[in-house]
């Protein structure tokens, strides 16, 4: 199963360090969003980022820098949803200079995901459960129904909200394509230790379901 991680939302230079032993760990991918951030603050975070693994970096904002820094992922969130022409033209261009554009979204509900017609390598669903990060905000895509609903969409669909080690064999369960870790990972002590012990019961789990 697909572990990814989210950025804190205003950590630097002490992350960036994290976040290089995450990728040096096996991360596959690394969600950049820092919604206040410049785009002189994102180039200089992503400067911070060894340039053997800036190609596991996801842009939330500032898609252009993906032209300077060899990133090939982009994540279109609900601010850039609403600006339809503007991020249409913003896709295409980068489509044109980046031919193998990975672009990835975030969904709230079921209906959203069935009306969107856009074709993401992947979408995150949140909260699944209730959130690390955020005060009430509570889980709801963790019914006996979801396992149902989940095969029913074209999406691959990753579960984002309160993802940790005692909620991992649900995510499993539920059939997610799957887990995005925020809140467990930038709230603990140890960032690196607690993405070790995720990645560690998702290959038991992977071991145990073969």
């Amino acid at each position: 199963m697909k572990i990814i991680v989210i950025s804190s939302v205003t950590g630097f230079r002490s992350e960036t360090g994290v976040v290089n032993e995450l990728f040096h760990e096996g991360l596959e991918l690394f969600h950049l969003r820092k919604p206040d951030f410049s785009s002189k603050l994102h180039k200089e975070y992503i400067e911070l980022i060894e340039p053997r693994y800036r190609n596991r970096i996801v842009l939330h904002s500032k898609h252009k820098l993906a032209l300077r820094f060899n990133i090939n992922r982009i994540h279109i969130t609900k601010k850039y949803k609403k600006r339809k022409f503007r991020t249409w033209l913003r896709v295409k261009y980068l489509r044109s200079r980046i031919p193998d554009l990975k672009i990835s979204s975030s969904f709230h509900s079921i209906e959203s995901i069935k009306l969107d017609s856009s074709e993401y390598e992947y979408i995150f669903l949140s909260p699944v459960f209730d959130s690390i990060s955020k005060i009430n905000y509570l889980g709801k895509f963790q019914g006996e129904k979801m396992p149902e609903i989940l095969s029913s969409l074209t999406q691959n669909v990753v579960a984002l909200g309160g993802i940790d080690t005692n909620t991992l064999d649900q995510v499993y369960d539920l059939n997610y394509d799957g887990m995005a870790i925020h809140g467990a990972l930038w709230k603990s002590d140890n960032p690196v230790q607690k993405f070790k012990e995720i990645q560690l019961a998702c290959k038991q789990k992977n071991m145990s379901l073969a």
